[in-house]
């Protein structure tokens, strides 16, 4: 609307209520909106001049405000538009409108204070708080509220965490209570308290803020942190990496750093430096927006470590404690790979999808339902106090979807503070999904070898595009390292006990004449059964589902491999993706087939949860888990038995509990007692 225009609309405007017509407030740009559909407007008009408009509107009690569009010509002498019953639901832009309201009708403008509990600076990591908010004017809207954990600065997409209002305990008394567990990030936080769509679109109006979540006395600043370790070096029995990170560059590049190692809790009787320091900036990423200097993508990330330490027993405790400088980080303990035996239990956690974002992070009893959460949180938890207890778990794999950073660093530190709960204490081995590497544009920085953009080598059924905001694996790769026997963390392999296991990259081709494939192949081949009768292949995408949205890209990868599998008669086929949990009998061309892989989809570790589709061609889903958060534990009690069971977050609820049977020849001698009949 031009200017002279806006200046005729305010001169009609007092002129007509200075004649004695009721007072409206104007809004330029825009109107407040009916609530009720076609039923909150009372008429529309067309050809009238705004003082007429306002007339017929203050004289008629039922009309709280019109829109007024102008007509044709500079001055805006007269007008289209709809007359209002009410002006509740919310202020609608529109270039070339302006919004009438008789100011007894506007809704009251909410305010909402927040507080924390207990006031920062906050002394652990992580920490709980509970967050209460209360509307200070205005009224709680069940459908629309909802709190949000984000840095000081971010915009509303960008969230840490978050709660629907309806979580808080006495939300419906316009005051509400609510658990958060929170780990530190790089930045200082802060809770918002959100109207609008939730929590997923930028759209919204913000109520309240609290003041910012700080921490001190946690030496990042000097320190290593993020400590974990995984198999790597020459076997998983006699060698293993230690990683960790320190904030300051002059521990990379030459910058003094080491691992104390020894089997006796604070007493080290070797220092480990073969030490491999890597770090990455803006221009290191694949695409924008990872590749933008902000708050909410890349910020320094400090400096990974990479300790390789050799000469281990196998099966034997150590306890090691990483050092920059002067100063040393937290002592963390793990066992190494038990010698290879047919008769060995090895234990073992399989999960993808764990995110660190979404109400599902956190939970508490405010939700009554068995159902849901705790996500992240929970899973890493859980996992801690079965190793606290003394439970058997050898490692984890976790095959892809770690974090869902997508290129920005709090995310990353906030979820390598919840994983190093537990990679601190067993081998803590990844892979990449969709959300740590899918990216759009051709990139020479794709640390996989691959520079081919959004479809690289894959064919037309592969749905990947933007997953990873275009970090393409940089952040993962940085930080985690594997055994060097395939493609860095995108594909390799490893064995212990009676369990080799392959971990491969749904993400690249494995057709025939490919990398991945020949590794795969190479990898099948090399098992020798007579040692680990058990082999195990995850990748993250998976194949047989309930789920047919995806049945092009599942037929795709069983066309790639799924021969393979049944010619070196791998047991068990883990995968992530959809975020849920499913297993199959063993199956093999959807038939059942005694000597197939079991097919198993363990998505459901703390990503946000979604529904099941079924798919009428894949009618052999044995269990599926459909709305609750937990994880598989694989337990190869001996060298014929193998014990698969999935356990519900919040409840400890054991919801799938089904075993692998087989009667293998090499495994005769090998038997145990403890197998069940």
């Amino acid at each position: 609307m031009s200017e002279q225009a806006l200046k005729r609309l305010d001169e009609i405007l007092k002129r007509a209520q200075g004649g004695g017509a009721c007072n409206l407030a104007r809004s330029a740009g825009g109107y407040w909106e009916a609530c009720g559909g076609a039923a909150g407007n009372l008429g529309s008009f067309s050809g009238l001049a705004l003082a007429s408009a306002q007339a017929v509107c203050c004289a008629n009690a039922s009309c709280a405000g019109f829109s007024f569009k102008c007509g044709d010509g500079p001055t805006c002498d007269t007008g289209s538009g709809y007359y209002k019953r009410n002006v509740d639901c919310g202020f609608v832009k529109a270039d070339g409108f302006d919004g009438f309201a008789k100011p007894s009708a506007l809704p009251v403008v909410p305010a909402v204070s927040i507080a924390i509990t207990p006031s920062t600076p906050l002394t652990s990591d992580p920490a709980n708080v509970t967050v209460t908010w209360k509307f200070e004017t205005g009224a709680v809207n069940q459908t629309t509220d909802w709190v949000g954990q984000v840095c000081v600065g971010s915009p509303i997409e960008d969230y840490i965490e978050y709660a629907p209002v309806d979580f808080f305990k006495g939300w419906a008394s316009g005051a509400g209570a609510y658990n958060f567990t929170i780990f530190r990030s790089r930045c200082d936080n802060e809770f918002r308290y959100y109207r609008g769509k939730q929590p997923l679109w930028p759209s919204g109006e913000t109520l309240g803020v609290s003041a910012p979540l700080t921490w001190a006395g946690l030496p990042w600043a000097t320190h290593p942190f993020h400590t974990h370790v995984a198999y790597g070096g020459e076997d998983t029995q006699h060698s293993m990496i230690v990683s960790f990170t320190t904030n300051s560059s002059m521990y990379g590049d030459g910058g003094y750093v080491s691992v104390m190692v020894g089997t006796v809790p604070g007493m080290y009787s070797f220092n480990a430096t073969d030490i491999e320091s890597t770090t990455y900036g803006a221009a290191d990423l694949c695409n924008a927006p990872a590749n933008t200097t902000s708050v909410d993508f890349w910020q320094w990330p400090g400096v990974f470590h990479h300790a390789t330490i050799r000469g281990l027993a196998p099966s034997t405790r150590y306890y090691a404690r990483a050092v920059a400088g002067e100063f040393a980080g937290d002592e963390i303990t793990f066992v190494t790979g038990a010698t290879l035996s047919p008769a060995a239990r090895t234990t073992f956690a399989a999960f993808g999808d764990m995110s660190v974002t979404g109400y599902t992070l956190t939970y508490d009893t405010h939700k009554d339902t068995p159902d849901g959460g705790p996500g992240a949180v929970g899973t890493a938890q859980r996992l801690r106090a079965r190793i606290d207890a003394g439970e058997p778990l050898d490692f984890v794999l976790h095959f892809g979807d770690l974090g869902y950073a997508k290129g920005a660093i709090f995310l990353w530190d906030a979820w390598m503070s919840m994983m190093g709960r537990v990679g601190s204490r067993v081998p803590y081995m990844v892979s990449v999904g969709n959300h740590e590497y899918d990216y759009r544009y051709p990139s020479p920085n794709d640390p996989s070898g691959v520079s081919g953009g959004v479809h690289r080598d894959m064919p037309s059924w592969f749905d990947g595009d933007v997953d990873s905001l275009g970090e393409c694996g940089v952040g993962t790769e940085r930080r985690f390292r594997a055994p060097a026997n395939g493609n860095k963390i995108f594909w390799y392999a490893f064995s212990t006990g009676s369990v080799s296991v392959v971990m491969l990259s749904s993400e690249h081709s494995v057709a025939p004449g490919s990398p991945q494939r020949a590794f795969l192949e190479g990898a099948l081949a090399a098992v020798d059964r007579t040692l680990t009768p058990w082999l195990v292949v995850t990748f993250h995408r998976e194949v047989y589902s309930l789920t047919g949205a995806e049945q092009p890209l599942q037929d795709g990868y069983l066309a790639w491999m799924e021969d393979l599998f049944y010619k070196y008669k791998v047991d068990l086929v883990a995968n992530g993706h959809i975020h849920q949990s499913q297993r199959t009998p063993p199956v093999y061309k959807y038939k059942v087939t005694e000597d197939a892989p079991v097919y198993i989809i363990s998505g459901s570790a703390g990503a946000m949860l979604e529904p099941t589709a079924v798919n009428n061609k894949t009618g052999l889903v044995a269990w599926s888990g459909v709305g609750s958060c937990g994880f598989y534990v694989v337990d190869a009690l001996n060298c014929t038995h193998m014990r698969l069971t999935w356990t519900r977050n919040n409840d400890s609820a054991v919801l799938d509990d089904a075993w692998v049977v087989r009667n293998r020849q090499v495994c005769k001698e090998a038997r145990s007692t403890s197998a069940p009949a």
